[in-house]
C-alpha cells in the first residue's frame, strides 16, 4: 500500500534578529507558492498545510522539533537561505530520527550541486536547484510510490 503525502508542512526558519523589538518579518513565500502549485495539482487529495506562525518561529529547535512532530506530518518542504540552512538541516535531521516515515524535500537559494555540506548527510529524501513549483506535485507522487525519476534538477536520496 503506498504512503498518501497530505499533510504538508512549509518549514522556512526566519534569520536570528539582533533587535530587541517587535519588528521581525518571515514571510514564506516560496511556501505559499508551492502550496498554490499543489492545490491546483489534479492530484485527487485533500491536503492539509502548516506554516509556523510567528511565535512558534521564535521557539527553540528542541521544540520546534516537538511541534512539528507533534503536527505528524506527511513531507516537510523546507526552504533553505544562507541564514537558516544549518539550522534547519539540523532540526530536519532530528525530525528524521523520531519521525523516519517523513518526506522532507528542501530547495531554495541554498540548494546546489556544490553546496558545502548540504549533501554530506541523507537528510533530505529529495532536494531542488530551481524552481519547484511545477515539479513538486510529481515529486510528492513518486516518493508516495518509491521511485526515483529522472528530473534535472532534482537530488534524490
Amino acid at each position: 500500500m503506498k504512503k498518501v503525502f497530505k499533510r504538508i508542512l512549509f518549514l522556512q526558519l526566519p534569520r536570528l534578529e539582533n533587535s530587541n523589538s517587535d519588528e521581525e518579518e518571515n514571510i514564506p513565500l516560496a511556501g505559499f507558492y508551492l502550496a498554490d502549485s499543489l492545490k491546483h495539482a489534479d492530484m485527487g487529495y485533500d491536503y492539509a498545510f502548516r506554516f509556523l506562525n510567528p511565535d512558534e518561529e521564535s521557539l527553540d529547535d528542541a521544540h520546534i522539533l516537538d511541534l512539528i512532530a507533534a503536527w505528524e506530518p506527511d513531507a516537510v518542504c523546507a526552504t533553505l537561505y544562507l541564514w537558516n540552512v544549518e539550522r534547519s538541516l539540523s532540526i530536519l535531521k532530528r525530525l528524521k530520527i523520531r519521525c523516519p516515515d517523513t518526506g522532507i524535500i528542501c530547495g531554495g537559494p541554498e540548494t546546489a550541486a556544490d553546496h558545502p555540506f548540504l549533501f554530506k548527510e541523507p537528510i533530505a529524501d529529495a532536494v531542488v536547484v530551481g524552481e519547484g513549483e511545477r515539479l513538486l506535485p510529481g515529486m510528492l507522487s513518486c516518493l508516495q510510490k518509491g521511485e526515483r525519476p529522472d528530473y534535472r534538477q532534482v537530488a534524490w536520496k
